[in-house]
């Protein structure tokens, strides 16, 4: 991420740094430099992504409803071969 523009040689080219950020399998938080506390991740004060952040809730609602339906599959074969 661009944190500043006095890097470089001549002092005119952006500055990079690493970007903390937060979320499985989607990134939906992202630490702010110089407006949050360095190397921690806040709801208050970091950018949230919405959008992302319902992505990821959906990603996980469907992987547990995946397992539920297998578990019934599951279930209801072992019962019909006993």
């Amino acid at each position: 991420m661009v944190v500043g523009n006095l890097c470089g040689p001549k002092m005119d080219e952006f500055c990079y740094s690493p970007l903390l950020k937060g979320g499985f399998p989607l990134a939906y938080i992202y630490d702010t430099p110089g407006v949050s506390v360095e190397g921690k991740l806040s709801l208050g004060e970091d950018k949230f992504r919405v959008g992302r952040f319902v992505l990821d809730v959906l990603i996980y609602s469907g992987v547990g409803l995946a397992a539920l339906g297998a578990a019934r599959v599951f279930r209801s074969r072992r019962s019909t071969i006993a």
